[in-house]
């Protein structure tokens, strides 16, 4: 498994993570949930609790 920790604007805003499978996580970090409800990474990826399970690493196009 290795993991990411993803900035926004210099903002620690979630973790990316694969996982031994290939699969690639993205959970936004809990108190960017807090302080940052509306700013979001990318248009595909709102600020939500939930994690985000993908086989590729599309939903992070920029």
């Amino acid at each position: 498994m290795r993991q990411a920790k993803i900035l926004y604007n210099n903002l620690f805003c979630g973790l990316l993570t694969e996982t031994d499978d290939g699969t690639f996580t993205f959970q936004y970090d809990e108190e960017y949930l807090n302080r940052h409800p509306s700013q979001f990474i990318t248009f595909t990826m709102p600020v939500r609790k939930s994690i985000r399970i993908s086989a590729y690493l599309h939903f992070l196009k920029v």
